[in-house]
């Protein structure tokens, strides 16, 4: 029953997380674009690191998935944050559930990945539950933050999918290496954009250290 235990803890983090985020977001980022650049911090440490322990990959024509994947969650950052300014957090929470139902569902559909009658139940379950709690909590489907939350949980889907098919091709440690860089070339790449890189630009002067140190761990 331990992976019972583990199943539970994440979610309790990722959900701690949420609040934590929404925190940053108003206290020490200068926008959507500040707070995904700076998120791309821990991952080029973490590249580094792992560049150190693992080595040069053996790089294939699979290899721009974990890139790819990598830069996705990098940018679904904007959506989530977004979201999380516009929206109360502890409603957006509890649509996090819908991203298992919706991957069950891309699944299916693009995959060909067939159900058993327990997942149809657990689906049915965690779609009707994350349904009704929100209408509970914002008296309406759609609240405040409602789109931009639905992009990222797609995003996010998405990419799971992505990270299944990839595993498939590439060993762990490889594909972990190479989603890492993706995440950290994320960053540097919104500074081709002008207004991207004059907000990024103010978010780097502006900085005090609990923005160097609480927002990069957390993402």
């Amino acid at each position: 029953m331990h992976w019972i235990f583990l199943s539970l803890l994440a979610p309790l983090f990722w959900a701690g997380s949420n609040f934590i985020d929404k925190y940053i977001l108003g206290k020490y980022s200068k926008g959507i674009f500040d707070f995904m650049f700076f998120s791309t911090i821990t991952s080029w440490l973490l590249f580094g690191l792992l560049f150190i322990f693992i080595g040069i990959p053996t790089l294939t024509i699979y290899s721009w998935i974990p890139i790819l994947t990598g830069v996705m969650l990098i940018y679904s950052y904007g959506f989530y944050g977004k979201a999380l300014e516009q929206g109360d957090t502890s409603t957006l929470v509890i649509t996090f559930k819908l991203i298992p139902v919706l991957t069950v569902i891309l699944a299916f559909l693009f995959l060909g990945q067939t159900l058993s009658s327990h997942q149809v139940l657990g689906f049915i379950i965690v779609f009707v539950g994350a349904l009704l709690i929100s209408l509970e909590k914002s008296k309406k489907i759609f609240f405040k933050g409602f789109g931009m939350i639905c992009i990222a949980i797609l995003l996010w889907s998405v990419m799971t999918l992505f990270i299944d098919y990839g595993l498939t091709k590439i060993s762990f440690w490889n594909y972990f290496l190479l989603d890492t860089l993706g995440s950290a070339l994320a960053g540097p790449l919104l500074l081709l954009v002008p207004s991207m890189r004059k907000q990024i630009f103010h978010g780097l002067k502006s900085a005090v250290t609990g923005k160097y140190t609480l927002l990069p761990i957390i993402c």
